[in-house]
């Protein structure tokens, strides 16, 4: 009588493991740039809610704000809509920077990008490297 194996080969599992190996090494590049995407993402809703607050500043005090200052506080209470507080954003950020003689706001990121907000007027840009 013959006898009947069960179960898989040497060679069957290789193949699989192989297979499985290729896929995880294609996959593992997009995973690790996630945190970079992260920090862009965040860099770029901030540069919206500044430009955000700089227009609430301007419907407000009919007038262009002249430095960041005018609307916004690092840290304490938000006071009225034309204020934008960046405590929101501080545990992903490991510095930010209020130069009111340039008129820049510098955030530095905890992964190493960072990104300069200018002010003209009531338009804000943003410079992000990440």
């Amino acid at each position: 009588m013959a006898r009947i194996y069960k179960g898989f080969t040497l060679i069957e599992i290789g193949v699989v493991i192989t297979i499985l190996a290729i896929i995880a090494l294609a996959a593992a590049p997009r995973f690790a740039d996630l945190t970079g995407t992260a920090d862009e993402v965040c860099a770029n809703k901030l540069l919206n809610s500044l430009k955000t607050s700089a227009m609430f500043y301007v419907a407000d005090e009919h007038k262009n704000p002249q430095v960041f200052n005018d609307f916004v506080i690092l840290e304490g209470k938000v006071t009225g809509n034309k204020t934008l507080t960046l405590d929101n954003v501080k545990q992903q950020v490991k510095t930010i920077t209020l130069n009111d003689n340039s008129k820049t706001l510098e955030v530095e990121f905890l992964k190493g990008g960072t990104a300069t907000y200018h002010l003209d007027g009531c338009d804000v840009t943003a410079e992000i490297n990440m």
